[in-house]
């Protein structure tokens, strides 16, 4: 009985596909039949996130329908080039990470930026087993209970408790020179912009910030007196 669900699972994930297909790629619906080198022309385009997350029943019942209808709901997002963000902000490297193509940029006052792409390929997270048994397109199908813009909707919810943030914006990057060799890879796709929490605080914008920090404990120690540099225990709450 076991055995006879989970086959059925997998036929009902993997019937049209045998292999994962990488990293899903975004769909320009206007202006109709546009290319992504075309899109460049253009202030403002409407994308899908992604069909790949398109469901039948059965898929349904034993995966969740999550947010497949959000991942495939057409919206009309900015086109941007590097240059004319945030008066102009250059690639650093490419970002780590198992599912998110991701890079870090330079902009002025130090002040470094981070591309994260709306999609996700957690190819490099599938075990072994789930590889043989050739069902690697239902962990690709876990990326539909993501919200593909809920980093959007929780900005401005923590704006309302005073709670620091990353600032996220959404665009499309289209294929340009300003990325250089990182053209092929980035180009054409759809992001979240936002600042990089590690580095300069100029962004933060409130008094005596400097710098922002993900080791806390590490630089508390580091610095003395000790007691001069203390957690915000309420605001950490």
């Amino acid at each position: 009985m076991f055995l006879g669900i989970i086959s059925l699972l997998v036929f009902a994930t993997c019937s049209s596909c045998k292999t994962m297909e990488g990293m899903p790629q975004s769909i320009i619906v206007e202006p109709k039949g546009i290319t992504p080198e075309l899109a460049a022309e253009e202030d403002s385009i409407t994308v899908i996130a992604t069909k790949r997350f398109k469901s039948n029943f059965i898929k349904n019942a034993f995966q969740g329908k999550n947010y497949r209808k959000a991942w495939a709901t057409p919206i009309k997002v900015p086109v941007k080039f590097l240059d004319e963000i945030e008066g102009g902000i250059v690639p650093l490297e490419m970002g780590g990470g198992f599912q998110t193509l991701s890079m870090d940029l330079q902009g002025p006052k130090n002040i470094v930026y981070t591309l994260r792409s709306v999609n996700k390929n957690p190819d490099e997270l599938i075990p072994n087993f789930a590889r043989k048994l050739n069902m690697g397109n239902i962990v690709m199908d876990g990326m539909s209970a993501q919200h593909p813009y809920g980093a959007l909707v929780v900005a401005p919810l923590a704006d309302a408790v005073g709670i620091l943030h990353t600032h996220p914006k959404l665009l499309y990057l289209p294929p340009q020179t300003q990325l250089d060799t990182f053209n092929s890879r980035y180009g054409g796709k759809l992001f979240l912009l936002e600042y990089e929490p590690e580095g300069s605080g100029a962004w933060v914008n409130r008094k005596g910030v400097k710098e922002i920090t993900a080791v806390v404990n590490k630089a508390i120690r580091k610095k003395a007196p000790i007691l001069s540099n203390r957690i915000d225990q309420r605001e950490m709450l």
